[in-house]
């Protein structure tokens, strides 16, 4: 059992999601907890490096945490971009809904937007994505959203430093019938793993 630490100039940067990416070869992260090793680069880099984790109150203490990424297509029938706030449920030995953005945000075509998700348990394998949308500005026309893919990347994950490993972990899920709208307040399922 591990939690994941992120380089990171302060708490507030950390707490805002600033700091949450492990960088191409892994150094930015360091995994804490049993079985956690350094790389020699990696003891040599960090000396005046400081990391930050999310906790809880209970054992094991760390935050199991994913990565979700919401690509949009590069363009749409509607050809606009999009307020509102993103909602998903991660399915797999648990199911967990999770509002990716609290407040209204605008989403732009062709762009990749990622949220992190922390549980207080060890979620599991996820097998699909429920995605919903809630429209915040726009008026009537207004109510289709499109979305090309859900990525989900484990971050506490075993293999989060070996990087061939961890490739296999991250799954890129589309729906069955990719490229169509989604509405306003609809649940549509991202169960596909996309090609």
């Amino acid at each position: 059992i591990h939690g994941v630490g992120y380089q990171c100039n302060d708490f507030e940067s950390f707490t805002a999601g600033k700091c949450d990416q492990c960088g191409p070869n892994g150094d930015k992260c360091a995994v804490i907890g049993e079985n956690a090793k350094l790389s020699q680069k990696y003891e040599k880099t960090t000396q005046n490096t400081r990391f930050f984790l999310s906790t809880t109150g209970k054992t094991p203490f760390f935050k199991y945490e994913f990565e979700i990424r919401v690509r949009l297509p590069e363009e749409t029938p509607d050809s606009s971009d999009n307020h509102g706030i993103l909602m998903v449920t991660l399915h797999g030995d648990n199911d967990e809904q999770i509002t990716l953005n609290e407040k209204d945000q605008i989403f732009h075509l062709g762009q990749t937007y990622t949220f992190i998700a922390k549980f207080d348990y060890k979620f599991g394998d996820v097998k699909k994505v429920t995605f919903k949308w809630h429209r915040t500005l726009g008026g009537i026309i207004k109510q289709k959203m499109w979305i090309d893919s859900i990525t989900v990347v484990p971050l506490s994950s075993d293999h989060i430093l070996d990087t061939q490993a961890h490739l296999k972990e991250i799954k890129t899920f589309c729906t069955v019938n990719r490229g169509e709208a989604i509405q306003n307040e609809k649940d549509v399922d991202f169960d596909v793993i996309c090609k």
